[in-house]
């Protein structure tokens, strides 16, 4: 827990100091994400992995602003009963302010707009419950994140994503046994900080060019 909250503090504390890159830069990313979770101890966890990749332009030493694009998988598997997974891709844009901590070390937040496309596949020892859906989402998130400049060119970060999450989803579900379509919708809000512990962590790369 110490740990979990020195990290937010250290960043916090960071965004009063000077920014790590130089207006003309052009900055390639990408993200690589797993995590876990679980809602009792009976029932197996639900999985998720994504990747994404991205391009900034530097406008100033404060911030970065860019498009990104992503791929998510999840997935969920009780052999007993049920079992899920779903495949999703992103695209949006996104702004990021960055603050220098100490020498090589930076903290930035950043807030993305994002849309996309999924498809799910959920199956079920009682075959009416069984079922097939697709929709869009629309949304908009925070990602508090640090990172360290290795090199002129390589900055290497970890980042909690989804500080905070609003999402939009329209969906189409058509169940197995019966073959009956249905529309629906819906809004979230959400956060990957719960009971102030990091939930969804990312380690990422950047390439950074003129």
């Amino acid at each position: 827990m110490k740990r979990q909250l020195l990290f937010v503090a250290v960043l916090v504390i960071g965004f009063n100091a000077s920014a790590q890159f130089t207006k003309g830069e052009k900055v390639l990313n990408g993200n690589l994400s797993f995590s876990t979770s679980k809602y009792d101890d009976v029932n197996p966890p639900t999985n998720r992995f994504s990747i994404s990749a991205g391009l900034g332009f530097v406008k100033s030493e404060k911030k970065i602003v860019g498009a990104s694009l992503s791929y998510a998988y999840s997935t969920y598997n009780n052999t007993l009963t049920s079992s899920a997974n779903s495949n999703s891709v992103f695209a949006g844009v996104y702004v990021q302010n960055i603050k220098n901590i100490r020498g090589n070390l930076f903290g930035f937040l950043s807030t993305n707009l994002n849309s996309g496309y999924y498809k799910q596949r959920y199956l079920d020892v009682n075959p009416s419950s069984s079922y097939s859906s697709n929709g869009f989402t629309v949304g908009a998130n925070s990602n508090l994140g640090i990172g360290y400049r290795i090199s002129k060119r390589f900055v290497a970060n970890m980042t909690l994503t989804n500080l905070i999450s609003l999402q939009y989803t329209q969906d189409k579900r058509k169940i197995d046994a019966s073959n009956a379509t249905s529309k629906n919708s819906s809004f979230s809000i959400s956060s990957g900080l719960t009971s102030l512990s990091l939930n969804n962590t990312a380690i990422g790369f950047s390439w950074v060019f003129q």
